[in-house]
Formats: C-alpha cells, sequence, structure tokens
C-alpha cells in the first residue's frame, strides 16, 4: 500500500518519549483523564485532548462492535463535528487496515488512495491517523486525527505521541467502564436491596434464621401480621415456644433430625397466634453452614390453616362423598367416554347388574341392556351423545342382569369432567317395584278391584274410541246398560260377600258372552254397561242379549245356596241414539228403567218417549227443589170417625203440590222423585213444622185439641237425626206429643226390624203415636208385630174396596181386626167411600173409618168449616 507506513523504529519513538516535555504532558494528561469518570464525558475529553497534543483541530472517537461488523461514530470535532452517529462497516476504509493489524493506521494523502470511500465527506479530508483502543487484547474503538490542509502530514513525533496517548486514553476507558460497571452493579445492588426489602415488607409469607438451637435470629416484618407478635416479642426466643402443645415433640425431633441429616425440608405444625388462636405454619428450610459446619437453619413459612381446614373439609367431603357414593339407593357408574368401559360403580350398581365391582369394572357399554328394541347398544351409544353435546337425558330402560331377571330402570346421564378426562356419570335406579305399583295404580284407577272389569273411566276411554273408529268406518255401535234385578235381597240375606261371590261370577259370565273387541264394564254395585262394536244390525244385538239373559239365568252356587238371577237391559245405538258417551248412557240407562217398570229381567231400546218421560222428570226435579222455598207445599187434612159416635177422632195430614203452572200435583207423583233425590227429609221437616202450626191454630179458633196423623218415610225414618229434629219441633211449637201420630208402612219396619224396634221405642218414649200403614200389603213377622210399640193398625184400602166382592179380602180384613183386638191395638180402615163398606167394617168389628164417604182432605181453613157444619 503505497500511502500506507508502518511504524517501524521503536528506538527513535523511545528516544522521543523520554523528552521531558512530553512525557509531563502525557503524565497531566493522564492524571486529567483519570479523573473523568463518565465515560461520554471521558470520550469527549479524549478526542479534545489528542487534537490538542497533535495540533489538529479534526478527530473522532468510534465505536467498535467487531461481532456486529459495524462501527458507529461517538465523538467527533471539528469536520467530524456534524458526523456523529455515523454507522460503517469494519470491513472497508481505513478501519479495516486498523482492526485487521491492530496498530496504528495513517493515509497521507486521502484524495490519491485507492480504498477511498465514496462518500462527498471524506473529500474534506487530507491525511488521516488512526490508532486501535484495545481493552486487553479487544479492540473496542478506534481514535482518529487528520488534516485538512494538504501542506500537512503527521510526523513520527506524532505517530509516537499518539500512540502513547491511545495506550493511556485505552486505560482511562477501562478505569471508566470499571467504574460505571461497578456503579450499575452497586446501584443494581442498592435496587435489589430496596426491592427485597420492599418484598419482604409486603410478603405475607414469613422468611427468617434460627440457631442450631432453635433461637428465632432473624424474621421478617411480615411475622407480625401472620403471627399478632411484634419482631422485639419474636427476635432472641425460641421457635418452640410458640409451637401448639400437641405439636411440640414432633417439632423439637424433627428441627434436630433436619440438622443431623437435612431430611424432611417442609414441615407443617400448629402454632398459637398471639390471639390464642390455634393455627397451621407450613415451612420450607435449608440449613446454613460454614466450613462444613452447620450454623443454623433459614426457612420461608407461610400460615396454611385456610388450606389445611379446606383439606379437612375436603377429606371430610371425600368420605361422605364415599359414605353416600357406597349407601345411595341408586346405581352410579362412571363409564369412560373414549372406551366405554365401566371405571367406577358403587354397590348398588353391582347390586343391579348381579355382578361383584371387580367383573363390572371390566363391563362395557354394550352390556347395558336387553338386546331387545328398544334397549339396543345403538340406543345407547345414541343416548351417550346427547350427552356429550350438552343435554341430560333421563330415560326408562330394561336390563337383563346377571342372573337372567329383566329390571325395570331409571337412567340419567351427565358428560362430567373427572380428574382431568372426560366421563359419563351413570345414574341408575330400580323401578321395576315403581312400574309395578304404576301398573297397580293404573288397574285401580281403571279396573274395577272386585269383578277386574274396566270401570266408569276406562269404561270412557274406550267408548270415545270406540265411537271415534264408527264414526270413521261408518259402523254402528250399541250401549247396554245392565242392571241386576233385587241384587239388594241377596245382600240383605245372605251378606255382602255372598253379593260379591254373585258380581264377580256376573262379570265372568258376561265376558264370555261378548266378542273380544267389546267391552264389558262394571259401572257401579250391581250395574254394569257393555261395549258392542261394529253392529250391523240389529238383530245381532238381540241375539248378544239372548246369550247375556241365557247365561245369567243358570243358576249361581254361593255358600250352598242356589240363586238365580235376572237383569234389566237397556240399550242405545250409535248414530241413532246419540253421538256422545254421555247421551248414549244416559238413553241406554233410561231403557234400562223403563225394563224395570215393565216387570224387570227384560230389555228395551231406547226411543224418544223415554227421553220425554226423563225430561219430564227432570223439570219436576228441579221445581221440587225450588218449591220448599217459595212454599208452595200445602197440607190437606181428611176426617177420621168413630162410627159408633160418629165423633171425631183425628184427622190424617196429606201434602200437596200447589205448583204456579200446573196447579195441583198428587204426592204420588212427586213424592216418588223426592226420596230419590232426598228432598223427602226437608220436605217432611216442612210438613212435621206445618202440622204443629196448624194445631195451635185450631185451638186459637176454639176446637179441641185433634189428633193429627202423618205419613213418615221411610228415608225420613231412617234418617240418622230424625229423633233429635222432631223433639226440636215439638219444643219449639210447645205441642203435646200425644196428638201426633206417626204412620209407617211394614217394608220400613220389616226392612231391618231390630234397629226399627229401637227406634219405635224411642219414638214411643217421646209421647207420640205410632201406627202401621197399609197393613196387610206387605210381609209383617208376627213376633215383630208382637213387639213393636204400635199404637193403631191401618187396613189397607184395597182390601176395603173389595171386601164385597173377594171372600179373601174380607177374610183378611176380618183377620186384621181380630188380630189387633188381641194385641190390644186399635184399628183404622182407609178408603171407606160407601155405606156398604161401612156396614161390612161395622160387622167386622172395626169402628173408626176414614174415607170419602165422610170427607174428602181438606185445607185447614175447609175443615174448620166442616168440622163446625157436624156440630
Amino acid at each position: 500500500m503505497k500511502h500506507l507506513h508502518k511504524l517501524r523504529g521503536s528506538k527513535a519513538l523511545l528516544n522521543t518519549l523520554r523528552r521531558k516535555a512530553i512525557s509531563s504532558v502525557l503524565y497531566d494528561t493522564a492524571l486529567g483523564l483519570l479523573n473523568h469518570l463518565d465515560l461520554t464525558n471521558l470520550l469527549k475529553k479524549i478526542v479534545i485532548e489528542a487534537t490538542q497534543l497533535i495540533k489538529t483541530e479534526h478527530g473522532y472517537y468510534n465505536l467498535v462492535e467487531i461481532d456486529q461488523n459495524q462501527m458507529i461514530r461517538k465523538v467527533g470535532v471539528g469536520v467530524y463535528q456534524n458526523d456523529v452517529n455515523r454507522l460503517m462497516r469494519l470491513d472497508q476504509g481505513l478501519v479495516q487496515h486498523t482492526i485487521e493489524s491492530k496498530k496504528i493506521s495513517i493515509i497521507d494523502d486521502y484524495s490519491t488512495w485507492n480504498n477511498r470511500l465514496n462518500d462527498p465527506f471524506f473529500d474534506k479530508i487530507h491525511t488521516e491517523m488512526q490508532v486501535p483502543i484495545k481493552i486487553g487484547s479487544n479492540i473496542v474503538g478506534v481514535l482518529g486525527l487528520s488534516f485538512t490542509e494538504p501542506h500537512r502530514r503527521f510526523t513520527q513525533n506524532d505517530v509516537a505521541v499518539f500512540q502513547q496517548f491511545a495506550t493511556i486514553a485505552s486505560m482511562t476507558i477501562y478505569n471508566a467502564i470499571l467504574y460505571r460497571t461497578a456503579q450499575l452493579e452497586n446501584e443494581e445492588r442498592k435496587k435489589i436491596q430496596e426491592n427485597l426489602l420492599q418484598v419482604t415488607d409486603a410478603m405475607q409469607d414469613i422468611v427468617g434464621k434460627l440457631n442450631p438451637q432453635g433461637i428465632i435470629e432473624y424474621l421478617t416484618p411480615s411475622c407480625e401480621k401472620l403471627t399478632g407478635y411484634s419482631l422485639n416479642q419474636l427476635i432472641g426466643t425460641c421457635y418452640f415456644d410458640f409451637i401448639y402443645p400437641a405439636d411440640f415433640e414432633k417439632a423439637k425431633t424433627s428441627f434436630y433430625s433436619f440438622l443431623a441429616t437435612n431430611e424432611q425440608r417442609r414441615v407443617c405444625y400448629r402454632y398459637v397466634h398471639a390471639s390464642g388462636e390455634v393455627r397451621w405454619l407450613e415451612s420450607l428450610r435449608e440449613k446454613v453452614g460454614e466450613n462444613g459446619t452447620s450454623v443454623g437453619i433459614v426457612f420461608s413459612a407461610r400460615d396454611v390453616t385456610d388450606r389445611i381446614e379446606a383439606e379437612q373439609e375436603a377429606t371430610a367431603l371425600e368420605a361422605t362423598y364415599q359414605a353416600i357414593f357406597s349407601s345411595v339407593n341408586d346405581g352410579i357408574i362412571i363409564y369412560d367416554v373414549e372406551t366405554l368401559s365401566v371405571i367406577e360403580a358403587n354397590q348398588k350398581a353391582c347390586d343391579i347388574f348381579g355382578l361383584a365391582k371387580d367383573q363390572l369394572l371390566h363391563t362395557k357399554l354394550q352390556n347395558f341392556g336387553t338386546g331387545e328394541i328398544p334397549y339396543t347398544q345403538t340406543e345407547a351409544l345414541t343416548l351417550f351423545q346427547k350427552a356429550i353435546q350438552g343435554e341430560t337425558p333421563l330415560f326408562d330402560w330394561k336390563l337383563k342382569n346377571h342372573h337372567g331377571n329383566y329390571l325395570n330402570l331409571e337412567v340419567s346421564l351427565k358428560h362430567i369432567m373427572l380428574g382431568g378426562k372426560w366421563c359419563m356419570l351413570t345414574v341408575i335406579r330400580d323401578i321395576s317395584e315403581r312400574e309395578y305399583a304404576k301398573e297397580k295404580i293404573y288397574r285401580l284407577a281403571n279396573f274395577d278391584i272386585l269383578t277386574k272389569l274396566p270401570n266408569r273411566t276406562l269404561f270412557n276411554d274406550r267408548l270415545q274410541i270406540a265411537l271415534a273408529h264408527a264414526k270413521r268406518n261408518g259402523e254402528q255401535l250399541a250401549v247396554l246398560f245392565l242392571d241386576l234385578d233385587r241384587f239388594k235381597t241377596i245382600n240383605d240375606s245372605l251378606g255382602h260377600q255372598a253379593g260379591d261371590n254373585v258380581l264377580q261370577e256376573v262379570a265372568e259370565r258376561l265376558q264370555l258372552c261378548i266378542r273380544d273387541e267389546d267391552t264389558a264394564c262394571r259401572m257401579s254395585a250391581d250395574e254394569f254397561i257393555i261395549i258392542l262394536t261394529d253392529i250391523e244390525k240389529s238383530s245381532n244385538i238381540t241375539k248378544i242379549i239372548a246369550r247375556l239373559t241365557a247365561t245369567l239365568s243358570m243358576p249361581f252356587i254361593v255358600d250352598d245356596h242356589e240363586l238365580r238371577i235376572t237383569a234389566s237391559i237397556g240399550i242405545s245405538l250409535y248414530p241413532h241414539n246419540g253421538h256422545t258417551p254421555e247421551v248414549l248412557v244416559k238413553h241406554a240407562e233410561l231403557a234400562m228403567y223403563h225394563g224395570k217398570e215393565n216387570g224387570r229381567n227384560n230389555y228395551q231400546f231406547f226411543t224418544e218417549s223415554l227421553n220425554e218421560v226423563a225430561t219430564e222428570r227432570l223439570s219436576l226435579e228441579n221445581s221440587l227443589r225450588l218449591a220448599i222455598e217459595r212454599n208452595e207445599f200445602v197440607l190437606y187434612y181428611q176426617p177420621q170417625i168413630d162410627i159408633k159416635t160418629n165423633k171425631l177422632i183425628g184427622v190424617e195430614a196429606l201434602i200437596r203440590w200447589n205448583h204456579p203452572q200446573n196447579g195441583l200435583i198428587s204426592p204420588a207423583k212427586f213424592i216418588p222423585v223426592a226420596e230419590d233425590t232426598g228432598l223427602i227429609i226437608p220436605i217432611g221437616e216442612w210438613v212435621l213444622r206445618e202440622i204443629c202450626q196448624q194445631h195451635f191454630k185450631w185451638l186459637e179458633f176454639g176446637l179441641p185439641p185433634i189428633q193429627i196423623a202423618v205419613n213418615v218415610s221411610a228415608i225420613q225414618f231412617q234418617e240418622k237425626y230424625f229423633l233429635s229434629t222432631l223433639q226440636g219441633i215439638l219444643r219449639s211449637y210447645n205441642m203435646n206429643p200425644a196428638y201426633l201420630e206417626l204412620e209407617l208402612t211394614e217394608g220400613i219396619l220389616m226392612r231391618d226390624a231390630d234397629t226399627a224396634t229401637g227406634e219405635l221405642h224411642s219414638l214411643k218414649e217421646l209421647g207420640v203415636k205410632l201406627s202401621i200403614d197399609d197393613f196387610g200389603t206387605g210381609y209383617s213377622s208376627l213376633q215383630y208385630l208382637s213387639q213393636f210399640p204400635i199404637d193403631k193398625l191401618k187396613i189397607d184400602q184395597t182390601f176395603v174396596r173389595a171386601m164385597s166382592t173377594h171372600a179373601s179380602s174380607l177374610a183378611i180384613v176380618e183377620s186384621i181386626v181380630s188380630l189387633a183386638e188381641k194385641l190390644h191395638i186399635k184399628v183404622i180402615a182407609e178408603g171407606v167411600e160407601n155405606n156398604e163398606e161401612l156396614e161390612i167394617l161395622q160387622k167386622c168389628g172395626c169402628t173408626e173409618i176414614q174415607g170419602y164417604y165422610f170427607s174428602k182432605p181438606l185445607p185447614a181453613d175447609q175443615f174448620f168449616e166442616w168440622y163446625y157444619a157436624r156440630l
């Protein structure tokens, strides 16, 4: 390189350096530079000092980054003043030679140098000298000086001084770097200490040191908040003093064992808080040693009371869970959703499957079911998939267990995360008993317990279905309403068990007479109803009815008794007699009652005329309910005469209904309706009150006390509070009971003769008179008749009217009069309408007469007139 000179002749340089003036300057310069510890200012000072030593205005310092193959101008003076922060490569220009040679490099004339950089900036520079700045063997920068004047060159003395100055610069730069490093380290250390203090002040955990005897030598301030004790109370004390007594020996043994073996670094003990509360402290400890000898323990500790209590609670919960899991009455199975294998199960699940737990844990989902549709593996997989998608399926399932038994199960599925793994929680409940109970409840709700036939509820459902089918297919349907004739007699005479046996056999016989598609039901005590579907013509119905009547007419053998049963049957047809279950049943029932009225043991088809009768009866019933409120009833009184004296001995009160539209209605028409509906009770009470009122009115009008007879209905007589009601009425009107005569029929008394006897004696004790009405038409027992406290027998008018033409009727009348005489009972004949009947009765010895011969029944005011007209 033509313009590049290598420095040679160190001897001349040494001679130059020995010059006293130069040495003095360099010495002073070095001292001055060493006092500059700030690197940035130092670099500026170095460049300035260098330019002054060499007597040039232009100089620079470039920071070298060898690993990046670049340098950056950090300081510049003169022409370099505005070139600071220039970034240059190390593999070009003058610096390349400087870096490679690690020595001073000089260019005497930039304008003729071949490696001159193509940058207008370098046109200003004529001569340049550059020296590497080294720390150790590493080049960390280059120091450069330049002349811009063409006539100036760097002398050997300049080079020698510059080299010496570079050495001094390297030393001062290194010194500044060391100072800066130390300063940074000190600042970092101080910062770390400050941070550590902040951390220890803020930290919840305790950091401390114990000596080998357990004496506390150091603690962080956090101990005050954690233990409740101040640092002064803790430093210098033995940490064993704060251990909970129950853990003292264990903690002490562990401490000395750790000093000896360095084992069990983490420990957890209870300690006593300053408040007296016992809390848990967990410590992590390390031994501190010098020259192989233990000088104590450093530790960090934290209050873990909440965690320990949570763990204890979790343990308790786990124990509870296990107890529940094991003892719960539902089976619990947990499946792995990937393998579809059982990974956990409780004892109840094992019992349901009939397997031991280890056997059940080897089963898969395909074992869950019977294999029969819909209880298949495919269906189970579908339900599993629904659960995986977020649903919670709840469904019924049928299982065949290991013992071969079929079980009805209720199953619920829940997709859960268990131990970091997705599983299927399967809860199974054996509902076999519930299904049995459900079936039993269904049968109780829909079938008659006694006969096992469908009841009214199921009948209505089946009739609805049958009607829909008949309507859809244009078919005819029949409803048969069947009532057993006089079935009550069997219950009364043989007992209810015998009656139940008959009903069960009737049900069996009915089912034998109908087709599979027909339905026989029990509606009430002795009422049955049959649905006949797909009826082509009425003759088909009559054939079935013929079979029914023939089957029922066959003897029933009950407890060695041979019984014969008949039935009255009513028939209604769809679509002729109705389109709804209610209408068809009502019409069939009307037809059945019509059959009973026509002598029983027959069948009747519904006709519109029957509906008219029923409608009339319903209208009568509705009006009857309002009659009491509207005071539409009135009493008529028919005189009773002693034919020996021709004097009045009493009257019979007879009720009439003065209907606002229909006028007077005979009791023969409305009394049966009143008895059927229970209205006879309030009507009967009204009659008794009216009799008492009328009795006193007559007394006020000057009539003598008159005995009033009134007929008592069977329902009224059997009513629980009849006696007390009668007592209350008599008491409220202060009427002498002797002037009230109660007439009862033989049928009432003989229905339950023993009970009737007690009731009659109670009435007799009350003071009223008692008579048997329509005597001779029933079947009175002479034994009971002698026990009844009867005052009078009343001969029925049918015998009275037939006396003159039928010897048997006359004989009955004579017998009744003779019987009454022997029993010391009075006798009266009713319905006497002519003198012939009167004379016959006189001959028979009957002296008390009632009938049209003397007077028809009269309203109270007319009776008053009649009475005074006879005086």
